[in-house]
Parts: C-alpha cells; sequence; structure tokens
C-alpha cells in the first residue's frame, strides 16, 4: 500500500495543521450541533476529503462522553476510511458533472434511509466541476436535505463555486502546510518506518512539495524505494532532479553581489545535477520575490511560503545589499529569459545570459537607497536661434507690371 495511504489520518488528532477547522468541527460534534452541508475549500492534498471522512465517522459513531472521540477499529470505520460504506457516498464531480448524474447519484439516492448507520452522507470532491444545471439541480436539496442527509463538498477552486451553493454551506478554509509542521509530520512517520533522512533531504521533499501533504508523502515514498536506512542527499540526487532552497539562495547570492563567475558555475551546476532550467528559473524567481517582499515589509508572513529559520536569515542579510529598484529590474530580466528557455537550443543559455547581463555593464545601475541613478545621461542639443521672420514691406519688388512700367492694377 502507498505510503500516503498507510499513515492517512483517520482521526481528528491526525489531521495535520488545520487546527482552526478541526477543533471547531469538533466542538460541533461533542455539543452535537453538526450541520447539515459543508464545504471543505483549499489546495490539493491538505487533508479535505480525509477530514470528510473522519467527520462522516464522528456522526455515525458511537463517542466517547465528552469528547469527538470513535472507535476507529469497528467495522464501519473501516467502510469509511476505504470507502467502502453503502452510506458514506463519495463521488468525484470531475467524471460526474452533468445534471443525470446528481439526480442519480444524489437526488434520488437521498430520499432513502441509511443501511446502517445514523445519516447518509455524500462527500462531493472536486465539486466545482459541475455544471450550472447539476449545480442547479442539486440546490434544492442541498438547502431542504432529508434529516438523514448530510453534504460535505471539496474543492480546490472556491471561486467556482455559485452563491446559492455557497450559501447553504459551512465554509472552511483548509491551508497549504508550512515547513516546521510538515518536517515535524514527516519525521514523524520515518520514526516509525525507521529510517534516518538528512534535514537538507528533507528540507528539498518540503520545499517542492509546496505545502501539499499528499506531494510530500509521494516524494518521501520515493526516497524510502532505495532501500536504504539512512538517506543522504547522494542517495536522491536522480531521485528529486530539483533546485533545493540552499542552491538556489547560493545563486541568488551571486546575482546579489554580482559575481559573474560564480553565477554561472552555479548554473552548470545545477544542470549538472539534473535540474530542469524551467524549474531552476521559477525557483530562484520564487526566493527573489520573498526577497523583494521582505525587503519592502521586513515580514515574512506575506508571501505565501514558508522557510527554514536558515534560509529566512539568509534572505534577511540580502536585503541589505540590494535595493529596490534593482530587484525589480532583476525580476523582470529573469522573466523575460524564462520563456525563452523552452525554445533555446541550449536549455542553460538563457539563464548564463541573466548572469552575464545583470553582472555585466549592460543592466543601470541602482542606487543603495532604491532610486535609479543618472544612466549615460544623452546631452541635450543646444538650443538653435529660429530664424527671424522676414517682414513684409510695401517696398518689395512688384514683378507684375505693366508693358508702360506702371504697377498692375485690378481694375481691367
Amino acid at each position: 500500500m502507498a505510503l500516503y495511504h498507510t499513515y492517512r489520518p483517520t482521526t481528528f488528532d491526525d489531521v495535520a495543521y488545520q487546527a482552526h477547522i478541526i477543533d471547531t468541527i469538533k466542538s460541533q460534534v461533542i455539543h452535537e450541533k453538526v450541520g447539515h452541508a459543508y464545504l471543505f475549500a483549499g489546495p490539493r492534498g491538505v487533508g479535505k476529503t480525509t477530514t470528510a471522512r473522519i467527520l462522516a465517522k464522528a456522526v455515525n459513531l458511537p463517542l466517547k462522553d465528552g469528547t469527538a472521540e470513535f472507535d476507529n477499529s469497528s467495522a464501519a470505520a473501516k467502510e469509511i476510511d476505504g470507502s467502502r460504506s453503502i452510506d458514506v457516498i463519495e463521488i468525484d464531480a470531475a467524471s460526474n458533472t452533468g445534471v443525470d448524474n446528481v439526480r442519480e447519484h444524489i437526488i434520488e439516492n437521498a430520499r432513502f434511509q441509511p443501511t446502517s448507520l445514523k445519516k447518509k452522507v455524500f462527500i462531493i470532491d472536486e465539486v466545482h466541476m459541475l455544471s450550472n444545471s447539476a449545480f442547479n439541480a442539486l440546490l434544492k436539496t442541498l438547502e431542504e436535505p432529508p434529516a438523514h442527509v448530510m453534504f460535505i463538498l471539496a474543492t480546490t477552486e472556491l471561486h467556482k463555486i455559485p452563491e446559492t451553493i455557497i450559501s447553504r454551506c459551512q465554509v472552511f478554509r483548509f491551508k497549504r502546510v508550512p515547513f516546521e509542521p510538515m518536517k515535524a509530520h514527516l519525521e514523524s512517520i520515518l520514526k516509525q518506518e525507521k529510517v534516518k533522512v538528512d534535514d537538507d533531504v528533507l528540507a528539498r521533499v518540503i520545499n517542492k512539495s509546496d505545502g501539499c501533504v499528499r506531494d510530500a508523502m509521494s516524494l518521501l515514498e520515493q526516497i524510502l524505494a532505495t532501500g536504504e536506512t539512512h538517506i543522504t542527499k547522494d542517495n536522491v540526487t536522480m531521485l528529486l532532479p530539483t533546485s533545493d532552497v540552499s542552491t538556489t539562495l547560493a545563486f541568488l547570492a551571486t546575482l546579489v553581489e554580482k559575481n559573474m563567475q560564480q553565477g554561472l558555475a552555479a548554473i552548470q551546476g545545477a544542470s549538472a545535477d539534473g535540474v530542469r532550467m524551467e524549474q531552476f528559473a521559477h525557483d530562484t524567481l520564487e526566493l527573489l520575490r520573498i526577497l523583494m517582499i521582505v525587503k519592502a515589509t521586513n515580514d515574512f508572513s506575506g508571501t505565501g511560503i514558508d522557510l527554514s529559520d536558515s534560509a529566512k536569515h539568509e534572505l534577511t542579510s540580502l536585503t541589505a545589499h540590494i535595493s529596490h529598484g534593482e530587484l525589480v529590474t532583476l525580476a523582470d530580466l529573469i522573466m523575460t529569459r524564462k520563456q525563452q528557455i523552452p525554445t533555446s537550443p541550449i536549455p542553460e543559455m538563457p539563464m548564463e545570459m541573466v548572469v552575464v547581463e545583470w553582472c555585466g555593464d549592460k543592466v543601470p545601475e541602482v542606487s543603495n537607497v532604491g532610486k535609479v541613478s543618472k544612466v549615460a545621461e544623452v546631452p541635450a542639443k543646444p538650443l538653435q536661434a529660429e530664424p527671424k521672420p522676414v517682414q513684409k514691406t510695401e517696398h518689395t519688388i512688384d514683378t507684375d507690371r505693366r508693358d508702360d512700367g506702371r504697377p498692375q492694377t485690378d481694375n481691367n
């Protein structure tokens, strides 16, 4: 069985980093104030469907007094965990988008009492994929469901859900799992697997997963497939061919310092390690964006990406050596060159051009206070004196004269 399924949370307390949601739902379960419709929104792989299954168990299984704990070893609990319960119906809206699917699988089914559980629970995954007519068909049942029915909708794209649907649900927004909680979660699994993974490898897994627990577990499973009991960076170079934070930070530091030689060497090193240049450019831009935000706000909270304390410290130190104007110019340069990578005959060349352009003389110098300095001022052209207008006088020569020498007149 896949590692993600083996260690998939089966109780509320097992869910990683979603305490703001779990505590509220647990309180509702304990006080018997569970709603009839929930909408779980958030990035993929952070526990939306898992929490839906746990909630389905909590409303259907006997609870320990004053808690939201239930017997997880019961046959009913195992059926729900394995998506085998006939009363907990999981529907993938991505492959059942039409109104007929909604009528057949949900509306008609909701009319009947549950077979063996207290409530019939419909878990609709990727609900934003339903068509407008399917949403309209679902709306009436969602608005006034039978007492024995509960809906739990899950989506990665909340903005695609009609307001009429959202207004009928209790909405909970799941978050990406930050660096430290993800690390603690993975370390607990590694302890059970009796495998040691070096911190730099674990950091690479976490940063590549981008806060997605499922992706992190899949990457961890790839690493464990090597069969080693102590996994180092050398063991996973080919398994994780992406620039880790330390590599990207080192490259970014060479750009800040305008060290052309080391910058070019960093690109060649990343290429030799099997890193795709598009990914390398993306990772560089991602850190550059964080550097720009931290330079402006002195705060990491608005970056949307969690880094280790050492990475934060290094980025903070870099802010003292580059100005706001330089950051914008450098970001624009990398974005421009990144677009050229897919069509470049040599994948490394666009990023090498970034280094040469930035560290050479092409890019305008920017002062340390964030204002663009004067660059190669073009001297203004000297003002030329305008020619004096020729003034007409009454003494100008009149070429239209009679043969007798007298001036021509209008009268014939």
